[in-house]
């Protein structure tokens, strides 16, 4: 969550609007003279618009469980009359206020209108007769305008929804120091946010850094994760808060770029005086995908000749990818420098420098500094993944020398994120199987002083030349009782 807050830019976005009214006006002249005319004046349009509320989309973001809120607006296109009605579930506590705001997604902006609440406060409506004005109306069609309901303990807004109409998009996204290509060390993050109108390209940017580093330069570039591509557009910095960039009024995508974002072809970049060619970046377009990788072993799971154990998972690697195989485990005759300290210590720490595009997982969910997962820990990371995009992971199986769980399936060792055009969704952990680098020599799983829990030091084993493989591609197998790991893909759909 950022400390900063993001003011809205009356200026920006009066400019914006009115472009947008010379436009329609310019658009919309008849010749006065011809009285035989037909009259051909398009008949007024009513749009019901559906609108989904949650905490996430605050900005900042909040996090409040359960609480959400659903609203229907029907607006007409040509008069600006709106109407509709919003109900709530699951807030704090019973909302004091409710209003339409101007501001695109991932700003905050001043009030239109307020909407009046039931004696519970459960339904909140439009005010009869209620009209936008012309200007009000291109932002609302451009989706420059969010709902808010409001609360005592959350008074600046608990849950949000920006107002989108069917040809708007929105695209949203953490940018972080391993997606450079090269990975950075980063100071910080950012969040970027797209808004996309499919119909003229026409777009609304603004990414707000929170980075220890002064901030040179903000641009959305063209290409895809683990490349480095040209730039397409550029940001400026808001003049009265140093941590927001936003596009210009009127800034639009060209056909090649708005192709690239289809396919998540594009990527916001933000350049620091330290890393010139950019600290933080994060791929734009596609669908956000969310995986959790939960450790479900227990002390009964691992057998040994001393009693039964849990197994631990390390810290491990992921990557995006549409390579014939999984890059994480390339080279595998003898095994990469990263994937051996993964495989026998629990690091993945090499993998960003050796495997342009990979991304290191390190902090258990509920935890501020890295660590491994016993039961009942679990890791979570998200990415943006278009068609044909497919998924790698490694972690480490700790009670072994060098054993580590990586996806695999008869083709390329990888899960394939789309299938018949749409995005994998459920547990996966079927697509998952136990892997060696035979770069040190295997003791009794569970029991053995080289392995990582009872190790004085990291790479104490003995040496074994070997090559990466499957346990069960070179004959080998350990008995479990039960399941060690669960991996879940979630879409954002």
């Amino acid at each position: 969550m950022f400390k900063q807050s993001v003011h809205y830019k009356p200026g920006l976005y009066r400019s914006l609007l009115l472009a947008s009214v010379l436009s329609l006006a310019a658009c919309s002249s008849s010749d006065d003279n011809d009285t035989d005319a037909v009259d051909e004046t398009p008949q007024a349009q009513e749009n019901t618009i559906n609108v989904s509320l949650s905490p996430a989309q605050e900005v900042p973001s909040i996090s409040v469980e359960g609480a959400s809120a659903s609203a229907a607006l029907v607006v007409d296109d040509d008069s600006g009359a709106i109407s509709g009605t919003l109900n709530v579930s699951g807030l704090t506590g019973a909302p004091t206020m409710a209003h339409l705001h101007a501001g695109f997604a991932g700003t905050n902006g001043p009030v239109l209108f307020g909407l009046d609440g039931s004696d519970d406060g459960q339904v909140w409506t439009v005010p009869a007769d209620t009209v936008l004005t012309s200007e009000q109306l291109q932002m609302l069609l451009n989706g420059g305008t969010y709902l808010n309901v409001h609360t005592e303990a959350n008074p600046a807004g608990e849950v949000r929804g920006q107002v989108l109409p069917s040809n708007i998009e929105v695209y949203r996204t953490t940018l972080t120091g391993a997606q450079e290509v090269p990975a950075v060390n980063a100071s910080g993050t950012a969040v970027g946010v797209l808004t996309v109108n499919a119909d003229n390209g026409a777009i609304w940017a603004n990414v707000t850094t929170d980075l220890q580093e002064p901030v040179t330069m903000v641009h959305i570039h063209q290409g895809e994760a683990g490349t480095n591509g040209p730039v397409a557009v550029g940001l400026s910095q808001d003049v009265e808060n140093q941590a927001l960039w936003t596009t210009v009024p009127n800034d639009t995508l060209d056909v090649d770029s708005l192709a690239a974002l289809e396919t998540a072809g594009l990527y916001f970049n933000v350049h620091t005086e330290a890393n010139p060619a950019g600290e933080v970046r994060g791929q734009i377009g596609g669908t956000m995908f969310t995986v959790t990788i939960e450790n479900v072993s227990n002390d009964q799971t691992l057998p040994t000749s001393q009693g039964s154990v849990a197994v631990p998972l390390s810290p491990g690697a992921y990557i995006v990818h549409r390579a014939d195989r999984n890059p994480l485990l390339d080279p595998r005759a003898p095994a990469g420098t990263s994937l051996e300290a993964l495989a026998e210590d629990g690091d993945a720490s090499g993998f960003p420098a050796e495997v342009p595009g990979s991304v290191v997982f390190n902090k258990p969910v509920g935890d501020d500094s890295p660590g491994p997962i016993f039961p009942g820990g679990s890791y979570q990371f998200s990415f943006s993944a278009a068609p044909g995009d497919r998924l790698a992971i490694a972690t480490m199986f700790v009670q072994s020398n060098d054993w580590f769980y990586s996806t695999t399936d008869a083709d390329d060792d990888s899960i394939s994120l789309f299938e018949n055009g749409q995005p994998v969704s459920g547990d996966v952990s079927d697509r998952l199987t136990l892997w060696e680098t035979e770069t040190e020599l295997d003791e009794e799983p569970g029991t053995g002083p080289n392995q990582a829990p009872r190790q004085p030091a990291p790479n104490t084993g003995i040496d074994e030349t070997g090559t990466v493989g499957s346990l069960a591609g070179k004959g080998k197998s350990v008995e479990l009782n039960g399941q060690v790991i669960r991996v879940t893909i979630t879409p954002d759909v």
